[in-house]
């Protein structure tokens, strides 16, 4: 996202010989006297210094949104980008399947420790839903897939490593 530049977490600013948050609030005041502010995900572990400018737009980041808010905003992403409406699998909640491509895709989003939410996407070769959704994550950062029977591959996609929104207005769509 422009105007956002990942820190660290807290534990890597934070030393234990000194008082936790009056090192955060030192380290705010510089950060804003270079024009950003210091903001925190939910469970206050990861750090990112925001421009001024750039605050409005953080609340509809999705990247920033929980597993409840993101699902809604994702399969309107895949209906307006594709023409696809998925189907929720029945007796598992946020878990949805699909054909793309004439391939059986399933793909569930859930809670994952100390993220928002992540994506796993189950498809078999050649994955095109996994490269189609993919394009909007940082691919340096992207947990290996793992292979399951079939020739089916699970691929997971972690609400941190999102690059470009999930949104039919850019030309990441």
């Amino acid at each position: 996202m422009p105007g956002e530049i990942y820190l660290c977490t807290v534990d890597d600013l934070a030393s234990p010989d000194y008082d936790r948050e009056e090192q955060l609030t030192f380290f705010s005041k510089i950060l804003e006297k270079l024009g950003y502010y210091i903001i925190s995900d939910d469970q206050h572990f990861h750090l990112w210094a925001v421009e001024r400018g750039s605050l409005a737009r953080i609340a509809d980041w999705s990247g920033y949104l929980r597993p409840s808010e993101f699902e809604p905003r994702f399969l309107a992403w895949i209906h307006i980008s594709t023409g696809i409406l998925p189907n929720p699998q029945p007796g598992v909640p946020r878990s949805w399947t699909l054909q793309f491509e004439e391939m059986p895709v399933t793909f569930a989003i859930a809670s994952a420790e100390n993220e928002d939410w992540i994506i796993v996407i189950e498809e078999s070769d050649p994955y095109p839903f996994t490269e189609f959704v993919g394009r909007h994550f940082n691919p340096d950062t992207r947990d290996l897939p793992i292979q399951l029977a079939g020739g089916r591959l699970r691929t997971s996609f972690r609400a941190r490593d999102l690059e470009h929104e999930f949104d039919d207005q850019t030309s990441h769509t």
